[in-house]
């Protein structure tokens, strides 16, 4: 047990710059604002105030007149009580105006400039790129990436499919590119760059490197970021990320839901200010983005995630007749369309362990961990898919982890995620329902808990239209945790940090985590909200807690024994740090 746990402690220890958090962005491909008609000024030029708003007191010395995202902007950092969605960075990049240093503005995307580019996770060798483009019209040809590395003596120019995405106002469409990178070899360091299939005006991206994954073969530990919960904020753990991404010290980023805060928000832009702000990290590491409820809201009801997440989205389930699980809805056109139905170019929906059609949920086999990422949002009156999709995903789970299961001689530990917690000590009590607080995006923003309170449970939100409730989430998934032995359950939605026991029925079966007899529940959804949330009264099962903001690292270090590191956002501090330990794995008997 010492031995792993001095492991841990070398891999996760970060040095951070006077403190960690959210780190600067400096942007300099977007344009000035339309409020700077003579551009943005120069930073360095600027008062004391506005230079506070950097990481470091002071702009970097990149930052020139370019647009930029500054951490302790009053729109990121100001609660007063509550942040301010119209306070100064809120939005995304912004500039002072040159000539006129009291008038300030966001900054727009320019032309055909590939931008909010990400990797994303479809098996131990294949990742899907992911980028955006903004174009007077849809791009003639299908979009390219160059791919190379130090092994390959040839640059490979792969061809890829793109998405129309029109905002809900219906005044901003987006061009969303897909390629795939298959057949990487693993564990090696590969240089990319992307652009449009325009045939005028298409410019390539700067260059990228990346580490491929790798699977369960190559002798290695597994080690992956894992939380939910994250916004453009001062207190998120993009700097901390960012370490172990440039350090290899993790192998891919797991999001367990509710990205941005909201992804719809002002016509989308506060999604556009979020991805340019993930870019330096998913660019550069393979990410799992599970769905949570902020993706339904601002009027966008999952159309944005479904359609930038395509490396986990397909829209081919013909099983089940119905439209929310044909995947992404898009304005495509029908030629479009037939290159979408070709099937190329799509990550863990299509490539995964057992494919399931849809980025709602999937699977994906990384190194020792099978990861299988579940969607709740119907048990949680913030979806209308209902019933037909509550049936077909535990059809589709059933199935997956029986095949997990007689796998585990090459990929031993199962976890599995979703956004909503089945068990926490803020959760509802299995079989009841949760106070109007549970599914209020009023109360993301002032203590997400109990105490808060609200007088609609909808808030005018999509009602779901189904038969489940939260009360039936654990009698549909406990069961099937048990007899398929999966290991641990993670999940986000609660702006905290909690472990339980090994839990079967609402008690815990043990005080160890020694040849566990039960599940062990995750909740770590404090890697960057808006607000954290305040503990109620502890559960008996519960091992472990905290609302400071923080994030967990995950790291399977064979077959035998699995780490999870909690990790402080604003300082690098281990939190908390638990070891499994298991002689085999396989069903959990009912206790």
């Amino acid at each position: 047990m010492l031995y792993f746990a001095q492991l841990v402690l070398s891999l996760v220890l970060l040095p951070c710059v006077v403190r960690c958090d959210m780190y600067n962005l400096v942007a300099p491909l977007l344009q000035a604002p339309q409020e700077c008609s003579q551009g943005c000024a120069a930073w360095d030029t600027l008062n004391t105030t506005i230079n506070s708003y950097w990481a470091g007191g002071k702009a970097p010395e990149d930052a020139g007149s370019h647009c930029a995202q500054l951490p302790y902007a009053p729109g990121l950092s100001k609660p007063s009580p509550l942040l301010d969605p119209h306070g100064v960075g809120a939005q995304g990049a912004w500039c002072v105006c040159s000539g006129d240093i009291s008038a300030w503005g966001y900054c727009t995307s320019s032309s055909y400039v590939p931008e909010q580019v990400n990797l994303q996770l479809a098996s131990p060798d294949t990742v899907v790129v992911s980028f955006v483009t903004f174009e007077p019209s849809l791009p003639a040809e299908a979009p390219y990436a160059m791919l190379s590395s130090q092994q390959q003596q040839d640059t490979q120019v792969l061809r890829g499919v793109t998405h129309v995405y029109v905002t809900p106002a219906g005044d901003r469409t987006y061009y969303m590119h897909f390629v795939k990178f298959s057949n990487l070899a693993p564990l090696t360091k590969y240089t990319y760059s992307v652009k449009s299939g325009a045939t005028t005006g298409a410019v390539w991206s700067k260059n990228y490197t990346f580490t491929s994954p790798h699977s369960s073969t190559e002798q290695k530990e597994t080690s992956v970021a894992i939380f939910g919960d994250l916004g453009i904020y001062a207190w998120n753990n993009f700097q901390n990320m960012m370490a172990q991404v440039e350090n290899d010290t993790i192998s891919a980023v797991i999001h367990i839901g509710d990205h941005c805060y909201n992804i719809g928000g002002s016509d989308d832009r506060r999604g556009d200010g979020y991805m340019q702000g993930y870019e330096p990290i998913l660019s550069s590491v393979p990410w799992i983005p599970v769905v949570g409820n902020h993706e339904f809201y601002d009027g966008d009801h999952l159309r944005r995630y479904l359609n930038q997440t395509e490396g986990t989205v397909i829209a081919n389930n013909a099983s089940v007749n119905h439209e929310w699980l044909k995947g992404a809805h898009t304005t495509a056109t029908s030629a479009l369309g037939y290159q979408l139905s070709s099937g190329n170019h799509h990550a863990a929906g299509l490539h995964g362990t057992t494919p399931s059609g849809t980025s709602r949920y999937f699977s994906v086999d990384l190194g020792l961990v099978h990861f299988v990422a579940l969607d709740l949002n119907m048990y949680n009156a913030v979806d209308d898919c209902g019933e037909p999709c509550r049936v077909a995903q535990l059809a589709w789970l059933k199935q997956d982890l029986a095949a997990a299961n007689a796998n585990r001689d090459q990929v031993p530990w199962i976890v599995a995620m979703s956004h909503f917690p089945l068990y926490c000590s803020n959760c509802p009590k299995p079989g009841h329902d949760p106070g109007a607080w549970w599914s209020s995006e009023a109360c993301e923003f002032t203590g997400h808990d109990e105490s808060c309170t609200v007088e609609d449970k909808k808030e005018g939100k999509n009602p779901y239209t189904g038969n489940a409730t939260n009360a039936d989430m654990v009698p549909d998934f406990e069961p099937i945790f048990m007899q398929y032995g999966v290991d641990v359950y993670a999940s986000g939605h609660i702006h905290d940090f909690e472990w339980t026991y090994p839990i079967y029925n609402n008690s815990a079966v043990q005080k160890n985590f020694v040849n566990m007899k039960a599940p062990v529940h995750l909740v770590t959804g404090n890697a960057g909200p808006p607000s954290a949330s305040r503990f109620s009264t502890l559960e008996d099962w519960s091992y472990s807690h905290s609302n400071e903001y923080s994030y967990t690292q995950l790291i399977a270090h064979n077959a035998s024994a699995m780490s999870w590191i909690q990790i402080a956002n604003n300082d690098s501090r281990v939190i908390d740090r638990l070891t499994i330990i298991t002689d085999k794995h396989g069903p959990f008997p009912p206790p």
